[in-house]
């Protein structure tokens, strides 16, 4: 839906209408430290 939308006002506003997952908050911690390892995995520099 968002990376759809158009122009950056629509994206904020789609932005803002979406919903958190029901069980964010048991897995986000989780998901958080999977998104930051695989982004210091891509660049031996980090």
């Amino acid at each position: 839906m968002i990376l759809n939308s158009g122009p950056g006002d629509a994206c904020q506003l789609a932005g803002q209408t979406v919903g958190l997952r029901s069980d964010w908050k048991s897995i986000k911690s989780d998901d958080m430290y999977k998104g930051n390892l695989a982004k210091f995995q891509q660049n031996e520099d980090l």
